[in-house]
């Protein structure tokens, strides 16, 4: 050993990793840390990582009929957009063997539409499908064969597509940019048609073949009004503290569940938060979007709230930007958005804008987690969240029975829709001359 290292090549290679360690000192400040270099990585199949924001993607997707956080957790959605992936990421690979691939033209042709496309394992797919609408219903029940895994985007107006309404859909329900969303649905299309050749050869009995040739050669013709309980949240039912103590009493059993569950989620020093994320309007620029967000500064706990419901781009919209606690799990840009909160020193205040992926977002602090306020904070956060989805589910129900009711058979169904849109909102503002839930995607259509 101590000959190599006084020979002429032993001092060379010992210079060589004296080098390596001071560049390394040089380039980033501090000695080489191999495991950065390391992917993080949602799901892995193999050699292939599926990326947290693709999961995220996909987790969106399926969530984007307005579930709540309660109801997501009781159904394992996490682990079942997990599975689902991993199970797309076997079926990538087999079409990769095959030579199957789809072409941008077939995903425009898809995207154009609206029509996107999410994996699902495919034990019990069809029950999960019909529970979440990600599939077109049959005639004969379940879902109709080659839809599973379908969710459609509102993204036309006036039955023309609209560029910037389907990015800010796709924004919206998976904080992805259109580009990395159309490759994301490449993916998709090119397992779905792997899947198709390995169910093509499957046999069917006479009765299923029956079915499926009356399906292919029957027509029917359907009016459908899609009234989403959000639209109600955000713009008709603002709970009162009145509501919300009425709801406490009457549903004293749920609300100490969900309470339960928070004060094992919410760890010691989790900030509560409301959000508002924001996003540039027509030819608007970063520093006119900015200043928006510096604005907001400026708003009382009743104005965030407001500026929330009105101008916020993201779901927790309907809930005035309350989101609960804040962790390095929430959402992609997590980290970054607790950065943001260190500069703040007290409940109430709102931090300086933070440009994400999303948008520009701004954050007012309700509280920090403590062990003495932990069961308060619990009980706030889900108070209002449980009451806001019941009146606003009371306030849809209504709508689509009274909308009924006035459906002839030879009604217009989009006019009729529009005039009971536009009286609910004159009803809850009635100074509004052009309400901003009136261009609302989720608003009943």
């Amino acid at each position: 050993m101590r000959a190599f290292r006084q020979s002429g090549l032993g001092q060379a290679i010992f210079g060589l990793i004296v080098l390596t360690i001071i560049l390394g000192f040089l380039v980033t400040g501090r000695g080489l840390n191999l495991a950065s270099f390391e992917e993080d990585c949602a799901v892995e199949v193999g050699n292939h990582c599926v990326e947290p924001k693709e999961f995220y993607a996909a987790y969106g997707l399926v969530a984007s009929i307005g579930l709540n956080e309660r109801v997501a957790k009781q159904m394992g959605l996490k682990e079942v957009v997990a599975r689902g992936l991993a199970e797309r990421e076997l079926l990538l690979a087999e079409a990769k063997r095959l030579g199957v691939a789809t072409g941008e033209e077939s995903v425009d042709t898809e995207l154009l539409e609206g029509r996107t496309h999410v994996s699902l394992p495919a034990d019990g797919a069809e029950r999960l499908a019909a529970s979440l609408a990600l599939c077109v219903d049959g005639p004969s029940g379940g879902c109709e064969p080659g839809t599973l895994g379908l969710r459609s985007l509102p993204v036309k107006k006036n039955g023309e597509f609209d560029i910037e309404l389907y990015k800010r859909m796709v924004r919206v329900a998976t904080g992805r940019s259109p580009s990395q969303f159309k490759e994301m649905q490449q993916r998709e299309l090119s397992a779905a048609r792997v899947r198709e050749l390995v169910t093509a050869s499957v046999r069917v009995s006479e009765e299923e073949a029956f079915l499926s040739y009356a399906r292919a050669r029957s027509t029917a013709t359907a009016r459908v009004v899609t009234v989403d309980s959000n639209w109600f949240e955000r713009w008709v039912t603002l709970p009162t503290a009145a509501d919300i103590q009425s709801w406490k009493t009457s549903h004293e059993a749920e609300l100490k569940a969900s309470v339960e569950r928070s004060k094992a989620a919410w760890k010691v020093g989790c900030p509560i938060v409301q959000e508002i994320v924001l996003e540039a309007q027509g030819e608007e620029s970063q520093t006119a979007l900015l200043d928006r967000g510096k604005a907001l500064a400026r708003l009382d706990e009743k104005g965030f709230e407001a500026a929330a419901r009105k101008s916020s781009v993201v779901a927790s919209a309907h809930l005035g930007g309350r989101i609960g606690c804040l962790d390095a799990t929430s959402n992609p840009e997590a980290a970054e958005l607790l950065v943001a909160l260190q500069a703040v020193d007290r409940p109430g205040a709102i931090t300086a804008p933070v440009t994400t992926s999303r948008g520009v977002t701004v954050l007012r602090l309700v509280d920090w987690v403590k062990a003495e306020n932990v069961e308060a904070l619990a009980s706030e956060f889900h108070g209002y969240e449980l009451t806001s989805a019941f009146l606003g589910g009371e306030a849809a129900r209504k709508f689509a029975e009274d909308l009924v009711a006035k459906l002839g058979p030879a009604a217009d169904t989009s006019a009729q829709t529009e005039e009971a849109v536009r009286a609910t909102l004159a009803r809850v503002a009635p100074n509004e001359k052009e309400h901003p839930g009136l261009t609302d995607p989720l608003r009943p259509r």
